[in-house]
């Protein structure tokens, strides 16, 4: 069942991940020197595994084993990757809106996607 507290608890781990992912990738490309294909990947990969963390143990408090959620959460992570990547593409391709209006579009409606498949699949 949805509460507004586990929606904004959701809501505040993926800003967690968010932050994660942009610092870690921004400090080991500008002060490391790391490639940065490399440092976004790094980013990406500590962000999810912070978003996942957080989201097991605050927001929907499993107590499930870690390995079959964490591969649930993985493949919604990834179809929510590619959705994300055809929806940018679809809305800049089609000029309805510039790149950035399309990512933050894109953005809202799956993180919307993205709650509703952990609430009802990941941490279920």
């Amino acid at each position: 069942m949805m509460t507004w507290q586990t929606f904004v608890s959701f809501g505040l781990a993926g800003g967690c991940g968010v932050v994660a992912n942009y610092s870690t990738t921004w400090c080991l490309r500008e002060f490391g020197g790391v490639n940065q294909f490399v440092a976004n990947n790094i980013g990406l990969g500590l962000g999810l595994a912070l978003n996942f963390t957080f989201n097991k143990m605050f927001t929907f408090e499993s107590t499930a084993p870690w390995m079959p959620e964490l591969a649930t959460y993985a493949c919604i992570a990834a179809l929510s990757l590619a959705i994300n990547h055809l929806l940018v593409h679809w809305m800049v391709t089609n000029k309805l809106c510039t790149f950035y209006l399309a990512k933050l579009i894109s953005t809202g409606l799956l993180f919307l996607w993205n709650y509703f498949m952990h609430s009802h699949f990941t941490f279920s």
